[in-house]
């Protein structure tokens, strides 16, 4: 697991923009907020948050176990299980978010911030420090793009092949486990 933490650290870091010190979101419609840290650390995040975003609507995005939050509109906790995680993860993107943002501290909560990555918001901003912020650029914002429209031009076809390798794949296997293409030898036929 700790492979897996580092892996996905690097990739949000590779993918972040920084952003000015005196950078300021403005007025948005529908922020959110990822508790994911420790006390301290939240504390100071979300006054630096509230500093630089003045939206109409504010949510907070828990774990199931962290102590109530207050100064939010509403307050998400994060299911145990899976499925509920990636019901949670639907219903916040059918809210269609304008801004999240997301501590980096390396304190807890891996799983919510997966959730609010996979939200979808408009605009997701990496947060290691009060000081220090992060535009995270999708690779789907990336590629719609017009000046990169021969990449996506090369990108179909690789995927068609591959989903159309992967299907092909799985009907195999599944024939080959009915035994359907397997045709009975010379001696059992003769027997019965």
């Amino acid at each position: 697991m700790p492979l897996f933490k580092s892996l996905t650290a690097s990739l949000f870091r590779a993918r972040g923009i920084p952003l000015p010190p005196d950078w300021k979101a403005g007025a948005v419609d529908k922020a959110l907020f990822v508790a994911a840290g420790s006390e301290q650390t939240l504390v100071a995040l979300l006054g630096a948050v509230r500093g630089r975003c003045e939206a109409t609507w504010f949510a907070a995005l828990a774990d199931a176990g962290a102590a109530p939050l207050r100064g939010f509109g509403e307050t998400y906790r994060l299911p145990r299980s899976i499925a509920g995680r990636l019901r949670l993860a639907w219903r916040l993107r059918r809210l269609r978010l304008d801004l999240c943002f997301v501590p980096m501290t390396g304190e807890g909560g891996s799983w919510l911030k997966a959730v609010a990555f996979l939200a979808g918001p408009r605009t997701l901003l990496l947060c290691p420090t009060p000081e220090q912020w992060f535009r995270y650029r999708p690779v789907s914002q990336a590629l719609r793009r017009p000046g990169r429209l021969a990449l996506r031009m090369l990108m179909a076809p690789a995927t068609v092949v591959v989903v159309g390798v992967c299907a092909a794949y799985v009907l195999v296997r599944a024939r080959v486990r009915r035994g359907a293409g397997r045709r009975p030898r010379q001696d059992q036929s003769e027997g019965q």
